[in-house]
């Protein structure tokens, strides 16, 4: 039996395959599995946020000085000054204002300030007075505690010159 080589190579030209198929529904379903994966493990942040209400006209309301206010028994005062360091004042607290590095502090001491005084009166409103140079997370931090602690009314001042 003899092999005939231009045979051979002629058989092989003859076979031209057709046109390649992929396949994509492999594709397809690895696709859609990193989709349901990413999310399903997706973390979502909740955005808080503090109803507040619009400022009432002042030719209607008779309008309270800050100095009022502050010296007002059911009042806590959370001053922030330019570095961004908050300061405490509140009946409970005694006459001098108290300086509080950090958030737990700030926490603790307003729980305190939220403590009865001696004529069983609970602060329910906060006053926050912010430096116009202070940083907005800290003014932001000092809305916070002082509603998660459970103050009723929260009233934010800016000032501009520390006194």
């Amino acid at each position: 039996m003899t092999i005939n080589f231009k045979q051979v190579l002629h058989a092989k030209k003859k076979f031209v395959p057709s046109e390649v198929e992929l396949d994509m529904t492999p594709m397809v379903d690895v696709t859609f599995q990193l989709l349901i994966f990413f999310m399903l493990t997706a973390t979502f942040v909740q955005q808080r946020s503090l109803n507040m209400p619009k400022p009432k006209d002042e030719s209607q309301t008779a309008s309270k000085s800050i100095e009022e206010i502050q010296e007002a028994s059911d009042t806590v005062t959370v001053r922030v000054d330019g570095n961004g360091t908050f300061y405490i004042s509140a009946a409970a607290l005694g006459d001098d204002e108290i300086e509080v590095p950090s958030r737990q502090e700030l926490y603790v001491k307003l729980k305190q300030a939220r403590q009865p005084d001696a004529s069983g009166n609970i602060p329910t409103r906060l006053l926050v007075m912010a430096n116009g140079d202070a940083i907005h997370g800290r003014v932001v931090m000092a809305i916070d505690a002082g509603n998660e602690i459970g103050m009723e009314s929260v009233q934010l001042v800016t000032q501009e010159d520390e006194e």
